[in-house]
Parts: structure tokens; sequence; C-alpha cells
């Protein structure tokens, strides 16, 4: 891996921070935080990196979770590729959660932290929660 690809640039940060571009430095771990940042609040950022889910699974999780955030519910084989926080910063439609739950069961769990709002109060039973001090627990 050549330096460029491992240096922390302040511009490339801030640019795919505001949703931009893509920087260099993908193995820097600074530039990585805010490549994921700039993925979960910009829908379409950087998802020419779901080629390189093995070397980078981090953009992977965070590509998918945006999916999930959107709307549509991204083919999921690999542990690495199922995200954890699939609600923030934006929740999903009760019909996305609902379809996510049905295709991936064991995603179950993390649909249900959006529905600790109340928002989907039908579905919340439908899914059998798991215990409510549990999850705000992790919270």
């Amino acid at each position: 891996m050549t330096a460029s690809k491992k240096c922390y640039n302040e511009e490339e940060c801030s640019a795919v921070i505001r949703g931009e571009k893509l920087p260099h430095a993908l193995a820097s771990p600074t530039t990585g935080l805010c490549i994921i940042r700039g993925i979960r609040y910009h829908p379409g950022l950087a998802t020419e990196l779901y080629s390189q889910g093995k070397e980078y699974p981090e953009f992977t999780r965070a590509l998918n979770a945006r999916s999930i955030m959107s709307g549509t519910i991204p083919d999921m084989n690999e542990p690495h590729e199922f995200p954890y926080c699939i609600w923030h910063p934006d929740i999903a439609s009760e019909t996305a959660y609902r379809e996510l739950a049905q295709r991936y069961p064991q995603m179950r769990y993390h649909v249900d932290m959006p529905d600790q709002g109340g928002m989907y109060e039908g579905f919340y039973a439908e899914l059998g929660s798991v215990n409510l001090y549990v999850c705000h627990h992790e919270l």
C-alpha cells in the first residue's frame, strides 16, 4: 500500500464528511471514521467501496446501514456485511424494517432499536421484542 493511501488529509476528510468526494487515504483510521460519517449522512456516497468489502468491512456495514435507512434492503451474506446501527441519522420506514426482519431474522434485535421510540407500535409487538431494559441499557 502506498503512503498516499495511509496518510490523513484534512481537506479530503472535510470533503467526505460534507458528502462531496471520497478521499484517497482509505487505510488511515481517522480518514476511515470520516468516510463512515459521510456514508451515513449522504446517501449514494462512496458506493464504489462495496467492491472493497473484504479489505474494508466497516465501509460495507456503513453502506448497508445507509441503504436500509433509505428504504432499500441490501443483499447481505457475510457477517461483516451486517450493520449494527440502522436508525441513525435516519429512521427507515416501517415497511423497510419489516422487510429487513423477514429477510434477515438475525437483524430483529437491530430492528427493535428504532422501534423503541414507539413509532411503529404494532410492529414492535409483532417482533416479540427483547426486553426494553436490555435495549435501553445498551443505548
